[in-house]
């Protein structure tokens, strides 16, 4: 049940993740992933219930047909594969709130998404991230 609108760097397309039965899990750093609902995972917090925001810039767009019609909505023909996220989004992601409930944001970074928590992407992705403070407060 995705939707879109346009804005003037390009496409921004919501999906409802709660609508798949799944929720975003993110940490203090940033770090998140995708898992079904209602479980737990240590030092991770649960986005329960929220709307997730993609955005593709006009130059991942090669053409366009308004003309021609799928179920009366647009046609973008784009440069990448449609499974090619790293490439067709960009990396900044928004967290929005399920209509109805009360007002919530998040932004992500998709270069800090992992698979799944406790793995050899998650120490590595958090070994970065200390590595970076450590430099910074050495300056």
């Amino acid at each position: 049940m995705p939707s879109g609108w346009i804005n003037k760097t390009g496409l921004n397309f919501q999906e409802n993740i709660w609508f798949t039965g799944k929720s975003i899990y993110v940490d203090k750093d940033g770090i998140f992933f995708f898992a079904p609902k209602g479980e737990t995972y240590d030092n991770f917090e649960e986005l329960a219930d929220k709307c997730l925001i993609q955005h593709m810039p006009f130059s991942s767009i090669i053409n366009y047909d308004f003309k021609e019609y799928i179920e009366y909505e647009p046609v973008f023909y784009i440069k990448y594969h449609y499974t090619k996220y790293s490439k067709l989004y960009s990396n900044h992601l928004i967290v929005r709130e399920k209509a109805g409930k009360n007002y919530f944001s998040h932004e992500l970074d998709r270069k800090l998404q992992i698979s799944k928590p406790k793995s050899i992407q998650h120490l590595y992705i958090k070994l970065k991230i200390w590595l970076n403070t450590f430099l910074k407060d050495t300056d």
